[in-house]
């Protein structure tokens, strides 16, 4: 009787820990491998294919509202293309010239004589084109950069300008909306600072007080932007609000001495309108 009991009791431990959350366990001569209940006869080619399946059902799955950092830098397009158009609006200005008279070769006196005039005008508004091209960081998508390049006049009565700012953009955007097929945001809000080089044209005739002077000038200027986008697959329309300043200097010496000048600054109000394209 004691040992039908003993018996008994043996069963009763052995039997639940070898079928513990049905599993059993396969001994081989160099370690102890945990196999599923499911795949005991299988052959040992079965099992590893088996086992490689399981933990395909374990892949990483990406939200279907895209609304990790992860998704947006991992399944978001980086690179893009902006073409725009709209206009600016050049608030009124100083416009000063001056000539220098005299030099080497100056035999009667009073030589170097320097007139200057300066005066305050009322620049018309402009239309504007540019294009521009940049990326958002990949370990960083809420930052990019871009370059651009643009077009403007700024006229007013004696005086004629066009002028291309070359600019270096450093932009932050912050998205809404996302969804699988737009993991960016259909909606983005972004914003940018420019620093730009300047090139142009700069013409000015004050006659009678100063005949006509000007030729290509050049200088720097610097900038900011704001900006909403509506956002497809591979392309987005947006619009910004921009503000850029901009100085054109000019200066040209004479071929017999003497020199003439002319130097502005602009101070425009942007707004303008435009397609991207995405990749």
């Amino acid at each position: 009787m004691e040992r039908i009991t003993m018996f008994l009791m043996v069963i009763s431990i052995l039997v639940p820990a070898c079928s513990y959350h049905g599993r059993i366990l396969k001994r081989d001569d160099t370690s102890v491998v945990e196999i599923p209940a499911a795949q005991v006869g299988k052959s040992d080619s079965e099992a590893p294919a088996a086992a490689k399946n399981k933990s395909n059902e374990f892949e990483v799955v990406k939200p279907k509202n895209g609304n990790s950092a992860a998704s947006l830098s991992s399944s978001a397009p980086r690179h893009f293309i902006d073409v725009f158009y709209g206009t600016a609006k050049t608030l009124d200005g100083a416009v000063s010239v001056s000539s220098e008279s005299g030099g080497a070769f100056c035999l009667l006196p009073p030589c170097n004589v320097v007139h200057s005039v300066s005066r305050t005008v009322h620049f018309d508004p402009s239309s504007l084109y540019g294009i521009r091209v940049g990326t958002w960081l990949e370990n960083y998508p809420y930052v990019g950069f871009a370059g651009e390049l643009s077009y403007l006049q700024a006229n007013a009565p004696g005086v004629r300008i066009w002028y291309v700012p070359l600019s270096f953009v450093m932009m932050g955007r912050y998205p809404f909306l996302r969804t699988e097929s737009v993991p960016d945001g259909r909606l983005q809000l972004y914003g940018g600072v420019m620093i730009s080089l300047v090139a142009g044209d700069l013409e000015v005739d004050f006659t009678p007080v100063m005949s006509k002077r000007g030729g290509s000038a050049g200088g720097l200027g610097a900038g900011a932007l704001l900006g909403i986008a509506w956002h497809l697959p591979s392309f987005a329309v947006f619009g910004e609000f921009r503000m850029m300043r901009a100085s054109l200097d000019f200066e040209e010496k004479g071929l017999f001495g003497g020199s003439s000048s002319a130097s502005v600054d602009l101070d425009s109000r942007q707004m303008v309108f435009g397609v991207s394209y995405k990749y």
